[in-house]
């Protein structure tokens, strides 16, 4: 069927009075409009069982802005007069014919008792304020007139897409390991971590995009696989990913090298994971890429590499590092950025390199944007705030936009809804440091021609949570002994 001219007059008898109702709202002014404009006309004439409206919110500014829009064009599908889908942007063809496919098979049963809940939740809130809008004296506010208006709730009961419980695809997708999973960029959310600052929600902002926020803290490969593809569909139009660190074993090559020398020797475990990052994560990595575009075939996709550590320096009084060992990690992360960059390319991805942008604010650098030791450890040797805004930036220059970040004093051009995929963290280890009163420390003392026993009494002074000259000569201490027995070793 052709699509209907929709009013203010007309708009709810239309939603009421069909079982799927589908609505462009579009301007004459628009190019992306124009676009859509055809796409959703040839939709209408495959799908007879469909009623497809338009609105021009020019002649119905008032409807359009009960219905919030602030971007156009933007889709939104009722079913039994339930708003369950709204997205602005120009969808292509696969994406509309997707979300169509979806809405129809939706089990209305399960929405309508979500809806339920809630309307509940809203009356037991009473009625508070829908997007910040400021209510007038003696008026209901937005989300009462919205409700009262239209037995649809659309946009004031309940958040579009709550009721599908995230079957239905976001626009953009954040997969990957804990740098996607914005640690180091504000405080966990739940067990994958997913902080309010990590790069993909200041990417998301810039775009205006609702986010699928599916990355994990731990994991690889085969987590991203397992856990987190199901948020991609026809209708998801960006995607970022970063992986790989953890297939290789950077956090136990990290934790090896922070211990004192009289402990362990960290080549065979360097080279260890240089031999996967070799031979095995090229074709994790192909496999992988392959089921994105596979799932997300319209989409525009981004792959990162991960930014150089550090600067040659370990100002850390709790880790280890030798100069040896960190350039060592430092070729590593050199070669990783290399397989990353050679799979995405053959997937059709573009690449993100971040190694020269966090030139000069490697852990130790004056101004940080990675960090090195930090509480909680899992922050540890992940980008600070200030470094998810500079991947962000990245990330958002090969989508097309600026990217503003949260310390930048400016306020993003609209909040963005965030929907949390899976809470199953990765198999990976996060960071831990040394524990110098193991067996392994000092019996590594005792190897090596040191006292135990005064290894011990270093020890239990230079405590993380000890604080005061002591500590401070304690620590001092040590590390002398290790650069001692690294010069006996000539490493």
């Amino acid at each position: 069927m052709a699509t209907v001219e929709l009013t203010a007059e007309t708009f709810e008898k239309t939603v009421t009075g069909n079982d799927i109702v589908l609505v462009d709202f579009w301007a004459d002014w628009c190019g992306p409009c124009k676009r859509f404009a055809p796409v959703f006309e040839e939709a209408s004439e495959k799908h007879p069982d469909v009623t497809f409206g338009k609105i021009d919110t020019e002649a119905e500014q008032q409807l359009a802005a009960a219905a919030q829009i602030t971007s156009i064009p933007t889709l939104m599908a009722f079913r039994d007069s339930i708003l369950v889908f709204s997205q602005p942007g120009a969808l292509p063809a696969p994406a509309l014919e997707g979300i169509i496919e979806q809405i129809k098979g939706l089990d209305m049963d399960d929405v309508r008792a979500k809806v339920a809940q809630a309307q509940d939740a809203a009356a037991q809130n009473g009625g508070a304020q829908n997007g910040g809008a400021q209510a007038r004296p003696g008026r209901p506010t937005g989300r009462e007139e919205r409700t009262r208006r239209s037995p649809a709730c659309w946009c004031g009961v309940f958040s579009p897409l709550d009721c599908l419980d995230g079957r239905m695809p976001q626009p953009y997708v954040a997969l990957g390991d804990s740098y996607a999973a914005g640690v180091g960029g504000g405080a966990r959310r739940n067990a994958c971590w997913r902080a309010v600052d990590g790069y993909p929600v200041l990417v998301a902002r810039a775009l205006g995009l609702d986010l699928a926020y599916q990355a994990c803290l731990g994991a690889t490969t085969r987590d991203v696989e397992q856990h987190q593809l199901a948020a991609l569909g026809p209708a998801t139009s960006h995607v970022s990913l970063t992986v790989g660190g953890n297939d290789i074993g950077f956090v136990p090559v990290l934790v090896e090298c922070a211990k004192p020398a009289w402990m362990v020797d960290s080549d065979p475990v360097i080279d260890a994971a240089l031999a996967t990052l070799r031979t095995e994560l090229p074709r994790r990595l192909s496999v992988l890429l392959a089921r994105v575009a596979e799932a997300a075939p319209d989409a525009r996709r981004v792959v990162t590499a991960y930014p150089l550590l550090f600067n040659g320096e370990d100002c850390n009084a709790l880790t280890f590092f030798s100069p040896h060992e960190m350039r060592r990690i430092g070729e590593g992360v050199d070669e990783l950025a290399g397989v990353v960059a050679t799979a995405a390319r053959a997937a059709g991805a573009q690449v993100v390199d971040p190694r020269e942008a966090f030139a000069g604010h490697a852990v130790c650098d004056r101004d940080e944007w990675v960090s090195g030791v930090s509480f909680p450890l899992e922050e540890s040797f992940h980008p600070n705030v200030r470094g998810h805004a500079a991947y962000a930036r990245l990330v958002g220059e090969a989508f097309g936009v600026d990217v503003v970040g949260p310390d930048e004093g400016a306020v993003p051009e609209r909040e963005v809804r965030v929907v949390d995929g899976p809470a199953v963290r990765g198999e990976a280890p996060t960071f831990a440091l040394p524990d110098l009163l193991s067996l392994e420390s000092l019996e590594g003392a005792r190897r090596h021609g040191l006292d135990p026993e005064r290894i011990a009494d270093l020890a239990r002074r230079a405590d993380r949570t000890a604080t005061g000259a002591d500590a401070d000569e304690a620590r001092a201490e040590l590390q002398a002994l290790d650069r001692l027995v690294r010069e006996r070793r000539g490493t």
